[in-house]
């Protein structure tokens, strides 16, 4: 929820800046864009250390990440091209985790002249951008973050060494003391997953939930990271990747999806919780209740969507669901071959009518 929460009020404020600015004198304005880079550097500076500690520079191969979201989402925007698309992707990988580091370690730096500064937002924007070609995953509000205070801070900002240090200053204390940054290094490992969520109807038609429509929890069920319906130790996580070098070079080395259960075994962890499991279902029974109700329930709230997936499109008669089910495949990829365990049902619901109150 922070992901939503903190990086939404950053865009607002982004935005509005555009038309207060102008009207604050000049050294308010570039108080308020300094503490702001700041906060936006944080963000940025936590999962930058991390990876460099975790030797993600030396070993993340950025194109798993492509065979992931098409596993878990169906999200191939390139068609016939995507096989070329990832060579590409493997021979320009060096250049890509440089970039990465760059704006991530050195955004507060680029306040040290403007070019440096346009510079850095439009790197940070276009890696943003790749994220989605590669994954479907959008990350909008970045994005709206970094034009506007890229724009704003050109005319605004006074650039030089105490603009660097003073949101440096910043960066520094909300990564320390915010309790809104993560150190976020995720290895994208071979191994891929595919949860499916599906109404079952009164025929035994199973129809799949794509993850857009369940807005704005789509970001959460398109990252595949239900491990509570699994009883069994687990290594990978959001959309297959895993935590540590050590478990990516373990995983690299299996040939076979035996040899991964047994690496599972040795260094993953039993993530199951039935709690946790009845709640997913919770919510996929009230969205389903919400589109049967016939008394003038309010609609879901609607925001962009944080994830596009080309699952396709729910076309079905909600008032014949009759149940709920969770389906669960591994795939390990050996070169361009993908090897599969399933697809098994690991949770079922049977859903009962609510009567109505007319």
């Amino acid at each position: 929820m922070t992901d939503i929460v903190l990086p939404f009020g950053v865009s607002l404020a982004a935005a509005v800046e555009l038309v207060l600015l102008p009207a604050l004198d000049l050294a308010d304005a570039h108080s308020f864009l300094v503490i702001q880079a700041g906060v936006v550097g944080a963000y940025y500076l936590k999962p930058g250390i991390g990876k460099m500690r975790a030797g993600w520079h030396g070993a993340n191969q950025l194109v798993n990440l492509s065979y992931a979201a098409e596993e878990q989402n169906d999200w191939n925007p390139f068609g016939s091209w995507l096989p070329a698309v990832r060579r590409v992707v493997r021979q320009v990988n060096p250049v890509m985790i440089l970039t990465t580091l760059m704006f991530e370690l050195g955004y507060c730096l680029a306040l040290i002249h403007p070019a440096a500064w346009v510079g850095i937002n439009a790197l940070a924007f276009i890696f943003h951008g790749g994220v989605f070609v590669l994954s479907g995953i959008c990350f909008w509000k970045w994005q709206i973050v970094l034009a506007a205070i890229g724009v704003a801070g050109f005319g605004a900002l006074d650039f030089g060494w105490l603009a660097v240090v003073g949101a440096s200053t910043v960066a520094i204390a909300y990564a320390l003391l915010g309790r809104q940054t993560r150190v976020l290094t995720w290895f994208d490992g071979p191994v891929c997953h595919r949860f499916e969520f599906r109404a079952v109807d009164a025929e035994e038609n199973r129809f799949r939930f794509p993850p857009e429509i369940l807005e704005p929890l789509g970001f959460t069920f398109a990252q595949g990271r239900f491990f509570c319906f699994l009883d069994r130790p687990v290594l990978h996580g959001c959309f297959g990747a895993v935590t540590s070098r050590k478990i990516l070079k373990a995983v690299e080395k299996c040939e076979t999806l035996d040899a991964y259960q047994m690496t599972c075994k040795e260094l993953g962890r039993n993530a199951f919780d039935k709690a946790s499991a009845t709640r997913v279902l919770d919510v996929l029974a009230a969205y389903v209740r919400n589109r049967q109700s016939k008394n003038g329930c309010a609609s879901w709230f609607r925001c962009p969507p944080h994830i596009f997936s080309q699952v396709p499109r729910l076309s079905l008669d909600f008032n014949r669901v009759t149940g709920l089910e969770v389906v669960y495949e591994e795939v390990l990829r050996q070169g361009e071959q993908m090897v599969r365990s399933g697809p098994v049902v690991v949770a079922t619901r049977t859903l009962t009518k609510e009567k109505s109150n007319s």
